[in-house]
């Protein structure tokens, strides 16, 4: 990995420098001026490159690097298809065998050191001199990316990220292996036998069940199963609501209670007919 990355360096180094020495030509600039701007320049550059590396090997983008190297190497196979673990593959093995390999990327890139020793690059350490403005520049110091103690808390932390995507790993397993017992199905027939009978031997309920398996046929074939879920999804949600709003209605208005008559006696005609004889009587002159 290094090695590609300090060809590319010394390539596009080469290129500003030649640039430089190209347009210093032009203002009579010295030797000793030109080697001056040329090691400021390639400590700047280097330097660029350092600010570079260390925000592509930030603690959450490595972990999150770290985490895709493993997935790719535990979750997918040789041909890049997802694995679905049965009860006889080996899993404690390809996960002993991905993590492994991943944490052989933290000694990689904890140190700037190419394979090559031809593609080293080295710049002379200086010190910090406050005449010149010259700011202190320690090159070895620069080639360490991680620290030890960084590189073991990178190493503990994928540690348990990996233990979790195992854990997962196993209960996806565990789940697959859980299943309805073929007993299950035996008893299903023996105690539907007779429903079955019914419905196979009833020309309505033959024609009705043989309808319902060419329309699903049909709606499946053509792709509209989607559509007819969220047709029949609709038309249950409208009748919830008509039903709900129905009964609504219903209990929420107070039933209006009748008044009670006072109930006239039978017989009142007949007891106030005497009363109006006599005084009838009393009325009349003897």
């Amino acid at each position: 990995m290094w090695d590609k990355v300090l060809t590319v360096f010394r390539e596009t180094l080469e290129k500003a420098e030649s640039s430089y020495l190209t347009k210093a030509k032009s203002f009579d600039c010295t030797d000793e001026e030109n080697s001056t701007a040329l090691a400021i320049l390639r400590r700047r550059a280097w330097l660029a490159l350092r600010a570079k590396v260390d925000e592509q090997t930030a603690e959450t983008i490595f972990l999150g690097k770290l985490r895709n190297y493993f997935e790719e190497r535990f979750r997918y196979d040789e041909k890049g298809t997802p694995r679905v673990w049965k009860p006889d593959d080996d899993i404690d093995s390809a996960f002993r065998k991905a993590k492994e390999q991943t944490l052989e990327l933290i000694p990689i890139y904890w140190r700037i050191e190419p394979l090559d020793p031809s593609l080293k690059f080295t710049l002379p350490s200086e010190t910090s001199d406050p005449l010149t403005s010259t700011e202190e520049f320690d090159f070895p110091a620069t080639l360490i990316v991680f620290s030890e103690t960084k590189s073991l808390d990178l190493n503990n932390r994928f540690r348990k990220d990996a233990d979790a995507y195992y854990v997962e790993a196993k209960r996806s397993m565990v789940s697959s292996v859980a299943q309805i017992p073929y007993w299950m199905y035996g008893v299903l027939v023996v105690l539907g036998w007779n429903e079955a009978m019914l419905v196979l031997f009833n020309p309505l309920y033959f024609t009705m069940l043989l309808i319902l398996l060419v329309s699903a046929y049909v709606i499946v074939q053509l792709g509209m199963t989607g559509p007819v879920l969220q047709i029949l999804k609709s038309l249950g949600g409208e009748v919830h609501r008509q039903v709900e709003g129905r009964l609504r209605e219903h209990f929420s208005q107070p039933q209006i209670t009748q008044p009670v008559r006072a109930s006239q006696p039978r017989n009142s005609t007949s007891v106030d007919e005497p009363e109006k004889e006599i005084r009838r009587r009393k009325a009349e002159p003897y």
